[in-house]
């Protein structure tokens, strides 16, 4: 391995309405190789940028800067284990909402969401994505407030492995993020939010199993190593973990565990 950017590659921004969009750009840096309790750690610093824009800082609090926990039970059954720091999922919808790619969700034929703010995506004991939606207020209840209105809320969400591909889901919404700031609410916010709360939980079944990306961007190999992911976890420490497993024979080894190796991928 040498140091310096490898890898650079082009990447198709999220969201984009055609195929023929500006791709971004995407490397990866090797920032530290050590053993840990005898397995192979390779952290990784990656970039993300757009060719059509200057550089763009990444927010305070989008990017963990915590280390992943790792069970080792679990990580002990496969070959090897790909770590993804929020931060660079993040990075992602960043540039893809600055293109005015995120604009709205349309769950099916009779029910969207307009967005209004980049998605945030926080991964603690549960993996949600922070959004916030503009919702027009109709009949009697405009009077309560000052049209349209802002609401924030987070979904929940999981990354299942489909044709070996990560995708991200979503699995339903947080009844107690939902919050209508106080600027919108003219008359009895106590009772303005409880309505907004029962309309957006009543979207809750067109939002399970919703799609939100049919494969994360991110990379296919690293160092010419294909990742050929079988599962997926939340590490409460902010990161994805990706367990792999290959048709390796590891023979004769010093221990009667597979020598699993450990890749740490997050945005510089």
């Amino acid at each position: 391995f040498s140091r310096g950017f490898m890898n650079e590659s082009p990447m198709d921004p999220p969201g984009a309405p055609k195929p023929g969009s500006v791709k971004f750009k995407w490397g990866l840096d090797i920032s530290d190789i050590n053993f840990k309790a005898q397995h192979l750690h390779l952290m990784l610093d990656g970039y993300v940028n757009d060719p059509t824009t200057g550089p763009i800082p990444l927010p305070n609090g989008y990017q963990s800067l915590k280390a992943p926990k790792l069970n080792a039970a679990e990580v002990s059954k496969h070959d090897m284990v790909f770590s993804l720091n929020q931060g660079f999922l993040n990075k992602v919808l960043q540039l893809s909402t600055r293109r005015g790619y995120f604009s709205q969700i349309k769950l099916n034929a009779d029910t969207s969401i307009v967005l209004t703010k980049q998605p945030v995506l926080e991964i603690k004991e549960r993996a949600r994505l922070k959004l916030q939606i503009e919702y027009k207020v109709s009949g009697i209840g405009s009077w309560l407030v000052k049209n349209p209105i802002l609401i924030d809320f987070d979904l929940f969400v999981e990354f299942p492995i489909k044709n070996g591909k990560p995708q991200m889901v979503a699995v339903g919404v947080d009844r107690k993020s939902i919050w209508v700031p106080d600027h919108y609410i003219r008359l009895f916010p106590r009772k303005v939010r409880k309505v907004v709360r029962n309309k957006l939980m009543a979207m809750e079944p067109a939002i399970k199993g919703y799609v939100l990306a049919k494969s994360l961007p991110i990379p296919s190999e690293i160092a010419s190593i294909p990742l050929k992911m079988a599962s997926s976890a939340i590490d409460s420490h902010g990161h994805l973990l990706f367990f792999l497993d290959y048709d390796f024979n590891w023979g004769n080894t010093l221990s009667a565990k597979k020598p699993f190796r450990f890749f740490q991928f997050q945005q510089k």
